[in-house]
């Protein structure tokens, strides 16, 4: 009785090993799934090495572009109204 015990978990965790490993080939094939308990950390080497710095300078350039472009909206609606 023992031994057949012994047997079954030795069988189950051949085949949890087997669909673990399934599972981790179907993730890296598809991309990540953020299964992991920490996600962020477990995808860094996916996602690249980001810094706050850089997220810092890409904000500045987006605040940049928006004053440039809402100053270039203010210079087209003063010329529609002067030709109107």
């Amino acid at each position: 009785m023992l031994l057949t015990n012994l047997q079954n978990i030795a069988k189950a965790q051949k085949e949890i090993d087997k669909l673990e490993a399934e599972e981790a080939a179907e993730d890296a094939a598809n991309g990540s799934t953020d299964a992991a308990r920490k996600p962020a950390q477990k995808n860094q080497a996916v996602n690249g090495d980001a810094s706050a710095e850089a997220g810092l300078n890409q904000e500045k350039d987006a605040a940049a572009d928006a004053a440039d472009d809402l100053k270039k909206a203010t210079i087209e609606d003063k010329e529609t109204a002067a030709d109107a």
